[in-house]
C-alpha cells in the first residue's frame, strides 16, 4: 500500500517513514504542497495520508489539494498545540484526524489502529475520528461530540 508524507521539515518523515515501511508500506516524502500536486499527478492516489502543518503550508492548502483530486482513504494532520486558521475546512474531509505534533502517543495508537484494521482486512472503511479526544481549533470549538476547553489561566 502506498502513503505519502507532507514534512517541510522532514522531522516527522524521518520518524514514521522506518514505521510504514516495516509494515511493508511504500513511502513517498514530500517537501511541498508542489512536490504533493506533482507526485499526485504521475501517480495513483495514496491509500494514506499525512500532513505536518508547519511552516508554508497551510490547512487551507491542503483543503483545497484534497478538494481538486482522488484523495488517501485516511489521513492524519498534525498540527501546534494553538492551530492557526484553517482547520475547520480540512474537518470536513472524512477520514483526516488531527493530532497535536508533539504527542507521539497518539500518532503512533492512530496508526496502529489504521494500519492494525487494514493489515486484516485491506478493504477496511476509513476509522471513523475518535469523539472521546476533542480537537480545539483556537477559540472555536467544532465537530461531533466537542466541548468547550477550559480558559486559559491569567
Amino acid at each position: 500500500m502506498k502513503s505519502v508524507i507532507l514534512d517541510e521539515t522532514l522531522d516527522l518523515s524521518s520518524r514514521l517513514r522506518p514505521l510504514l515501511m516495516g509494515r511493508g508500506w511504500k513511502v513517498q516524502c514530500v517537501c511541498s504542497l508542489q512536490e504533493l500536486e506533482l507526485t499526485a499527478s504521475l501517480h495513483e492516489p495514496p491509500e494514506l495520508l499525512i500532513v505536518n502543518l508547519t511552516g508554508e503550508v497551510t490547512a487551507w492548502q491542503i483543503s483545497r489539494y484534497l478538494q481538486s483530486r482522488p484523495v488517501a482513504r485516511a489521513g492524519l494532520v498534525l498540527v501546534d498545540r494553538h492551530p492557526g486558521p484553517g482547520l475547520e475546512m480540512l474537518n470536513a474531509h472524512s477520514g483526516f484526524e488531527f493530532v497535536e505534533r508533539d504527542d507521539s502517543a497518539r500518532v503512533d495508537a492512530w496508526l496502529e489502529r489504521v494500519l492494525g484494521a487494514w493489515s486484516i482486512d485491506p478493504e477496511t472503511p476509513v476509522m471513523p475520528r475518535q469523539a472521546d479526544r476533542p480537537f480545539f481549533c483556537g477559540p472555536e470549538v467544532w465537530g461531533p461530540g466537542r466541548w468547550d476547553p477550559v480558559s486559559p489561566a491569567g
